[in-house]
């Protein structure tokens, strides 16, 4: 058993302070294979569910596609918070770049309060 442990959490590598052993990638895997099936059959369950309403066909595959992203973009974030990864290290980088992506694109101005202005009676 103390072999088995050893090597559950043999560190593999690290980034920053974040330490990453065998364990954690293991999960991670299973995570991945199993959260994908249980995606897969939710799909066809809803699918299943719509199919009996009024909607047209191209309309409830339309919706199916819609939850079945849904459910791998939540699928990634149950597996970065798995890592132990902080979603706001993908929100600093792109911070930065809307500020000259609105200028460029020539998004109203109304989007971006620049201040706050006060009334005056």
């Amino acid at each position: 058993m103390d072999e088995f442990l050893s090597f559950w959490s043999f560190q593999l590598f690290h980034i920053g302070d974040a330490k990453y052993t065998v364990g954690q990638l293991i999960l991670l895997v299973l995570l991945l294979i199993f959260g994908y099936i249980i995606s897969k059959f939710l799909e066809n369950l809803f699918s299943k569910r719509l199919s009996k309403t009024q909607l047209r066909p191209h309309v409830i595959q339309t919706l199916q596609r819609v939850f079945f992203y849904m459910l791998i973009v939540g699928l990634g974030l149950a597996a970065l918070g798995l890592l132990n990864v902080p979603l706001t290290t993908f929100a600093h980088p792109y911070a930065s770049v809307l500020p000259t992506v609105r200028n460029q694109v020539g998004w109203p101005s109304f989007f971006y309060r620049q201040s706050v202005h006060k009334r005056t009676y």
